[in-house]
């Protein structure tokens, strides 16, 4: 990445003293800038003060903080999503666990063969 010779402060002053009626190129030689350079600043800083720039430069910082902290929230939301699923799925397999067992001990008092009474134990009755 090419290394930046001037701060945005100083490319405002430079703008600031370029408006005082001193031609362009004259500007460019004395700081050692190319025409399009000059002009990119003037599009991108032009009619800004060095406050401005400072105050820009705060509320960018302030951004990426929020940004970051946004980033750091979504994560902790997922990982307490995956902790529920995780917690939902232990609870339901443990409560199938025990009507299967239940179910076990009602056909056993009832005598009839385990293997006839689990046929379509998996499948959810329908509701009328």
């Amino acid at each position: 990445m090419k290394r930046k010779r001037y701060s945005k402060e100083q490319i405002v002053r430079v703008l600031e003293e370029a408006s005082s009626e001193k031609p362009v190129t004259e500007m460019c030689r004395k700081y050692n800038i190319s025409n399009p350079t000059f002009y990119e600043w003037k599009k991108k800083y032009g009619g800004m003060s060095a406050s401005d720039v400072r105050e820009l430069r705060a509320v960018k910082e302030e951004n990426q903080r929020l940004k970051r902290l946004l980033t750091e929230r979504d994560l902790e939301v997922d990982a307490l999503k995956d902790v529920i699923e995780e917690s939902c799925n232990a609870c339901c397999t443990k409560r199938a666990g025990e009507v299967r067992a239940e179910r076990v001990f009602a056909v056993r008092a009832a005598g009839v063969s385990i293997d006839e009474s689990f046929q379509g134990i998996d499948e959810v009755p329908e509701k009328k």
